[in-house]
């Protein structure tokens, strides 16, 4: 058994291969490197290689997989921004940057084995979700692409006719509002017709869909068409929403269903926005929304590869993780997997087991389930089909994993999630070692690495090394920590008099002035010595009892204000219930503009339905702030 794959490290590419020798030995070689390349791609067919190198990025060179040799390659003016191949790898999309004079018409498509230019066109801004400009269906037999206003659909026969025009599609699907387009992938041929006779079929007989998406804008709702396509284009399926500001469609293996996840960044609940997840039938116009907007965020939707079966995981982490049947209502899923702090799914190609696993900022943990008995197979990332676990291995920083494709084994890889931060790969021999706990069960077959770090190193323990902490981004290394609300940092000694205590120091300079004054006044006068010892003694006993009434006229309110205030844990619960309270009448206020329109959504629904709650609360904060005072 031969296996080649290709890693980028930063030196380029390296090609290796893991086998299985005569003895059963599992032994991984390197087989040749390629220094400079930046990107690189397989056909789907693995006979040919797409690669960009660092040091000529206006150039996509095609290698062949067998000989490593380059057959030819595509230049442009400018630097290519993206590239790929049509679903069974006939054709070659390249996308060179734009530029108005020196490369007007910079997305090409190439015929892969012949090396010809089947037509290029303008093509200004490319992004993630506008990738690929030109929509192939999985059998490639027809082609969409959105412009203005409508979407074009182009025919396999119009490709190969060798006189290939952009601008004459053979159907024009009219949306002014279309913003995203989704081609589906095809059932897959009968068995008992050969190549030649599946691509001379007529385009008609197959089973292709478009999928067409207009965003919400301006008071009208988003809207999702769905179109089949052959001799004629029809819709054969709609769907209305709101909320909906962008979308991605999840076909099913043979394009009958798919599910479409949308998000908007209008939200009342979080900073991130909402997302909900909608489920339609292409035939038989039967729609349901599987997650609500309120029920927190899609992080993943997969269809299993052999069934209309299909997994969601949705709500705020620890994640919910529910199975549906889409050949039946999906009112209600088939069953629950439950919740865990894991955000990721995945399908094993022959639909038999499903990995749930968490990834990027989570825990490398993943768990192994298998559906037709609804339970979970074993919490490991390293299993055999035949029932043998390893031991639980868990890496903390483990990027991805995938299936082997069309075999019994499983194979996880912890991949660079960042070059700069780790750069090795790892592979490992599924065994029949029991599950256990303990991260040394599995056996490490191979290490390819070009810094001369594993993840083994960065996960055991050293002595003597104190622990860095948790990672924190490069912005908030430095930056002071934030203290929760209500709590405050002691302020600092300082030698300088505050504002107020130099207020008071001013008056009292004033008041002291003002005495001398009169004293100077007083002495000023022609008195005798005894009418001023009887003036200044009558003076003095007066001031007496007046400081006397005074104090006992303050010293019950000051009394008073040191048992309540005096101490800090008084003062910051009376400010924490201020807060409380101003929260409430906040919520109140709005509750009171609510109440007066009729086109209220869901969740403004909500918010009036919860006045007698939040009235119920305030009354209570306010209780107890007055107790306290």
């Amino acid at each position: 058994m031969k296996s080649e794959f290709i890693a980028l490290t930063r030196e380029g590419l390296e090609l290796h291969n893991a086998a299985l020798d005569e003895a059963g030995a599992f032994t991984v070689e390197k087989l040749r490197s390629i220094e400079g390349v930046e990107s690189a791609e397989w056909s789907p067919q693995g006979d040919l290689v797409a690669i960009v190198r660092n040091s000529s990025r206006e150039k996509v060179e095609i290698l062949d997989a067998t000989t490593w040799e380059v057959r030819y390659a595509v230049e442009g003016p400018t630097p290519v921004s993206k590239f790929s191949f049509s679903p069974l790898g006939r054709y070659l999309l390249i996308c060179f940057r734009f530029e108005p004079t020196q490369c007007p018409e910079n997305l090409r498509l190439i015929e892969v084995h012949s090396a010809k230019e089947v037509t290029r066109v303008a093509q200004r801004g490319v992004g993630e979700l506008s990738w690929p400009p030109l929509r192939f269906t999985g059998g490639e037999s027809f082609a969409c692409r959105l412009v203005k206003g409508a979407v074009h659909v182009f025919s396999r026969e119009q490709l190969e006719s060798g006189s290939f025009s952009i601008n004459s599609p053979l159907h024009r699907i009219s949306s002014p509002r279309a913003s995203a387009i989704f081609a589906s992938p095809e059932r897959p041929p009968s068995a008992a017709k050969d190549e030649n006779s599946s691509s001379s079929s007529s385009s008609g007989n197959s089973s292709a869909y478009c999928a067409v998406f207009s965003k919400e804008t301006k008071g009208e709702s988003a809207l999702l068409e769905v179109y089949e396509l052959g001799q004629e284009v029809k819709c054969v399926a709609k769907k209305s929403f709101f909320q909906a500001q962008e979308a991605e469609c999840h076909w099913a293996y043979d394009g009958r269903a798919l599910l479409l996840k949308t998000h908007t960044d209008a939200s009342d609940l979080t900073y991130y926005g909402s997302s909900a997840l909608y489920f339609l039938r292409c035939q038989g116009g039967y729609d349901m929304r599987i997650v609500a907007a309120d029920e927190g965020p899609v992080h993943a939707a997969v269809w299993s590869p052999s069934t209309i079966e299909f997994a969601v995981c949705y709500g705020k982490v620890p994640a919910t993780v529910a199975v549906y049947d889409g050949n039946s209502k999906v009112t209600s899923p088939k069953f629950r997997m439950g919740e865990g702090m894991r955000t990721s799914l995945l399908f094993c190609p022959f639909a038999k087991l499903m990995l749930w696993g968490g990834f990027g900022n989570l825990a490398g943990e993943v768990e192994v389930w298998t559906l037709r008995k609804k339970g979970i197979v074993g919490k490991t990332v390293f299993f055999s089909l035949s029932g043998g676990l390893l031991k639980r291995v868990e890496f903390p920083c483990l990027y991805s994993v995938q299936f082997r494709p069309l075999s019994a084994a499983a194979a996880a890889a912890a991949a660079e999630a960042q070059k700069a931060i780790i750069d090795s790969l790892k592979v490992y021999q599924p065994g029949e070692a029991p599950l256990a706990p303990g991260a040394e069960g599995a056996t490490k077959i191979g290490n390819l690495t070009s810094t001369g770090r594993s993840l083994s190193s960065l996960t055991q323990s050293r002595s003597g090394v104190p622990s860095v902490g948790a990672y924190k981004p490069p912005a908030a290394r430095n930056a002071t920590p934030r203290l929760p609300p209500g709590a405050a940092e002691a302020p600092a000694a300082s030698n300088s008099p505050s504002k107020s205590a130099r207020k008071r120091q001013n008056r009292k300079n004033k008041q002291e002035g003002a005495a001398q004054a009169e004293a100077a006044a007083e002495a000023g006068q022609d008195k005798s010595a005894e009418e001023k010892g009887s003036g200044a003694a009558e003076k003095d006993k007066r001031t007496e009892t007046d400081k006397e009434q005074n104090a006992k006229q303050t010293t019950p309110a000051a009394n008073a204000t040191s048992d309540t205030n005096g101490s800090p844990q008084g003062e910051d619960e009376a400010n924490d219930l201020r807060k409380a309270i101003r929260a409430v009448k906040k919520k109140l206020t709005e509750i009171e503009r609510l109440k007066g329109r009729s086109d209220l959504n869901e969740m403004q629904q909500v918010k009036v339905s919860n006045e007698q709650k939040l009235k119920e609360e305030l009354a209570e904060l306010e209780k107890q702030f007055k107790s306290i005072n």
